[in-house]
């Protein structure tokens, strides 16, 4: 007998996976850089790619 599922899924999720971690590293590192630069640019956009990993996050629960 075949094995008929596919797997795309699965490999979208690991993708997704670490889409997450890299922008929440960029989040982590933009948001310190601001606030000890005194940047409010920085830390706004820091805010802004966070809003980002969130819409990552719903995606990748929506797929598992």
């Amino acid at each position: 007998m075949g094995h008929s599922h596919d797997h795309s899924a699965a490999l979208t999720g690991r993708r997704l996976s670490l889409s997450i971690f890299i922008t929440l590293s960029f989040v982590v590192i933009e948001g310190i850089t601001g606030y000890f630069a005194h940047s409010l640019s920085l830390v706004s956009d820091a805010g802004h790619n966070l809003a980002d990993a969130f819409a990552l996050i719903f995606s990748w629960y929506g797929i598992r």
